[in-house]
């Protein structure tokens, strides 16, 4: 059984945190009061989540083995994508030399492409 609200607030904190991120370059009163305690939202999301994937686990309408592969599943491919796109973004900024990352970055994400075990 989903609990939706549950959802909602994990969305909320992620959004959060998002958005420090954004404004983590930005001065002033806005950013500084808006999200001084942003980083609590990564522990609260880490212990919604940890509570909701229990929760589906012991409702044991799946297996250990099948939720286990449910999960690589779904979150595989986006790891996946994530990484071809920082390749491609990496590469994109340094060809137009726009802003690159130090050097071994870039080997860095590529060593996580060829290794995904890590």
């Amino acid at each position: 059984m989903r609990i939706y609200y549950l959802d909602g607030l994990r969305g909320l904190l992620a959004l959060s945190v998002l958005l420090s991120h954004i404004a983590g370059g930005i001065t002033g009163w806005t950013s500084d009061r808006l999200f001084r305690g942003a980083f609590l939202a990564v522990d609260l999301f880490f212990v919604l989540s940890g509570f909701v994937l229990a929760r589906v686990l012991v409702s044991e309408k799946y297996g250990l083995k099948s939720f286990f592969w449910m999960r690589f599943w779904r979150l595989w491919p986006l790891h996946m994508a994530t990484i071809l796109l920082s390749l491609i973004v990496f590469e994109l900024n340094r060809s137009i030399g726009q802003y690159a990352p130090p050097d071994g970055s870039f080997s860095d994400v590529a060593l996580v492409w060829k290794t995904p075990r890590f």
